[in-house]
């Protein structure tokens, strides 16, 4: 049942990634994210709260790309980012850590730039109404077999 919600998801995530050049929409995390949230639904705690979503995740590619811009690339900037996104987590009261490593993704990044957290902000949002617009269609039922 999650399943045609799930690839609609990724083919418009990736549609948006290449008309707008902003190739992060689609970053790592974000299919784990949308994975549990479509799958496990019942479950996944922030699927309980998909508007609290964008802003879990944009704050922490925003504190990540801070942190790495000020201390540059290292140890520090690191833990300054992760422990800003524990920060943020816990101020939203949100159970995602997939959200920690988002903050990490400027380390490996060649050319960090403010266009990361724009592109993690346009794939969560797009993520988020993809949920629950999925949410609003009525459940397909299985065809009745005859015996």
């Amino acid at each position: 049942m999650w399943v045609p919600g799930f690839v609609t998801f990724l083919a418009l995530a990736y549609a948006l990634s290449v008309v707008t050049g902003l190739r992060l929409i689609l970053f790592p995390p974000l299919i784990v994210i949308a994975f549990e949230m479509f799958a496990h639904a019942e479950v996944c705690p922030w699927a309980k709260r998909p508007l609290a979503l964008p802003l879990a995740c944009t704050l922490t590619a925003a504190a990540g790309l801070g942190a790495l811009l000020f201390f540059g690339a290292g140890p520090l900037s690191v833990t300054v980012a992760a422990l800003i996104g524990i920060v943020t987590l816990r101020l939203l009261r949100l159970h995602i850590p997939p959200a920690l490593a988002v903050g990490l993704l400027p380390q490996v990044m060649p050319h960090a730039d403010w266009r990361f957290p724009l592109a993690v902000a346009t794939g969560t949002l797009t993520l988020t109404a993809a949920f629950m617009i999925s949410r609003l269609l009525p459940p397909r039922r299985e065809p009745l077999r005859s015996r």
